[in-house]
């Protein structure tokens, strides 16, 4: 009789661990998950914080959460799987009444790109783990963009360009002898040029404005195809990168030279082609990285057509073409308008002689 009832102890207690899990297991728990900065360059190490909190009186034995990621975040401890370019991640926790847990995980970035930790599940068992029960948290999300970090790479000489018929060399610095008025201040700027009499009149900081023989400016255009048979999407997507972080060097360096600076590719980014306007300062050359980081891997229009129609409308501007591919139109391209400058990322043929044509790979050799 004893026995009888020490079974129907048991199984009661199995029976109320298994209702009270199904009814109230998922009640009153909240889960957080943040990383501790949202903006972050490739190579860098962030931390995601993951809290969970119980707010009831009855314990989780076991709880699992599992998270999606892409596979270029990579976790600092072991508890993550990769499938091809999916990472996943278990995390567990036991969690007591009345009680919050916080983890943090060091997450290496080694891509550029905007990244999320989504798709959350939490999964729980009851006391004798007999059940197990999954939910989905939509809402959760940690996002994290990764700006791309800058090939070591250095601009070419200034170009040559045709004035009146006659090839002068192009001006990067203004000419400080030569005044033409007065405009707002912008970032980054020498106070040296500041003008305090004008100042202190329009209440808001003025700057001389210079004479340029040629009004400089740059624009850097990236070739998403990195194959000759690329037709919608890039195939060489380490070459894509590689191209992408030499786009970042050049774009660093207008800024260092404190020169107006556009970026265009043969791509869109959310439905819009990627075509900026020239300008300088701090915060227009981080929208540029902003853009870079965005940059999926589709190509949207032929990029022999992009680089006329740029051509056509930057006539004094340096155009600096990035790309993996060098093919016959881009040679006749370079050769019939001198403000090209092509820079490749794989090595130059000994049939490609153009004075304006070089090879970042060969830079890095060396």
């Amino acid at each position: 009789m004893m026995y009888l009832l020490l079974l129907l102890l048991i199984a009661g207690i199995l029976l109320s661990s298994h209702l009270l899990t199904r009814r109230y297991g998922f009640q009153h728990i909240e889960y957080q998950l943040q990383f501790d900065k949202n903006e972050v360059t490739e190579g860098e190490t962030v931390t995601l914080i993951e809290r969970i909190c119980s707010r009831k009186a009855l314990p989780i034995p076991w709880l699992k959460v599992e998270m999606t990621t892409h596979a270029s975040l990579k976790f600092a401890r072991s508890q993550s799987t990769v499938s091809e370019s999916t990472r996943f991640i278990s995390s567990f926790f036991a969690l007591h009444p009345y009680r919050q847990i916080e983890r943090r995980w060091q997450v290496e970035c080694t891509q550029r790109g905007i990244f999320s930790v989504a798709h959350i599940i939490l999964v729980i068992t009851d006391l004798f783990g007999t059940l197990e029960l999954s939910k989905a948290l939509h809402e959760c999300a940690a996002t994290l963009t990764v700006l791309p970090s800058p090939m070591d790479f250095t601009l070419p000489q200034p170009l040559t360009l045709p004035l009146n018929g006659q090839p002068i060399k192009r001006r990067l610095i203004p000419d400080r002898m030569a005044m033409d008025g007065l405009r707002p201040y912008q970032d980054g700027e020498p106070i040296r040029d500041i003008c305090w009499s004008a100042t202190a009149r329009f209440d808001t900081p003025m700057v001389y404005q210079f004479l340029d023989t040629v009004q400089p400016s740059i624009t850097v255009v990236l070739n998403m195809t990195t194959r000759e048979y690329d037709r919608d999407f890039a195939s060489d997507l380490s070459a894509l990168e590689q191209a992408i972080k030499l786009c970042t060097a050049l774009i660093e360096q207008g800024q260092a030279l404190q020169i107006p600076t556009r970026f265009c590719a043969n791509t869109a980014i959310d439905h819009t082609n990627v075509n900026t306007q020239a300008a300088k300062g701090a915060s227009h050359i981080h929208h540029l990285l902003q853009i870079l980081a965005a940059l999926p891997n589709t190509i949207t229009e032929r990029f022999s057509n992009l680089l006329c129609r740029i051509c056509q409308q930057e006539h004094h501007a340096a155009i600096y073409v990035v790309t993996a591919l060098v093919d016959e139109e881009l040679l006749r391209l370079a050769a019939l308008y001198p403000n090209i400058t092509v820079v490749t990322i794989r090595q130059l043929s000994p049939a490609h002689r153009l004075p304006n044509l070089y090879s970042a790979a060969c830079s890095a050799n060396h």
